[in-house]
């Protein structure tokens, strides 16, 4: 069972509410994308209209590291639809910021997988909409950390 599940708020349209409770610390969703360079990130964002809003699902980390979540689905799970992508902003100090971005890698069918997943802060409830700070510096730091192949950006 996905412990997530979609949810429209008319506020700030589709979002993400818990289905069950989730310990602080353990994983609450996972951002499943695909890593792109600044430039297709730009590609994707210069070719959008009204009916095609792609770059609402980037993922922007600092140092120009950039996820593409824009599909609904992917290779590996196309039965599945995709969660992630759909957290809605929280200022970071207020109380309806209750994840945090992680990064996350795992090997599958022989291949190295890297993702970003995102941890409860704090006990989350159930029906209590999973929000995060869009401007989590720290995202960088975890990708360093990992030796996912990205090195700091110059300054």
């Amino acid at each position: 069972m996905i412990p997530v599940a979609e949810n429209w708020n008319g506020d700030r349209g589709r979002g993400v509410v818990a289905i069950r409770k989730f310990a602080k610390n353990k994983i609450v969703v996972e951002y499943h994308a695909k890593f792109v360079s600044r430039a297709d990130s730009v590609t994707i964002l210069s070719a959008e209209t009204e009916d095609d809003r792609r770059s609402d699902y980037d993922f922007c980390l600092p140092g120009g590291i950039f996820l593409d979540g824009s599909a609904e689905t992917c290779e590996c799970h196309p039965q599945t639809h995709l969660m992630g992508r759909l957290l809605n902003f929280a200022w970071k100090e207020s109380a309806e910021c209750n994840a945090r971005p992680d990064y996350f890698e795992v090997r599958a069918y022989c291949k190295l997988v890297r993702t970003v997943v995102f941890v409860a802060k704090r006990d989350i409830e159930v029906l209590k909409e999973i929000r995060f700070y869009y401007g989590d510096k720290s995202c960088l730091e975890i990708f360093l950390a990992s030796g996912a192949g990205i090195s700091r950006p110059e300054t």
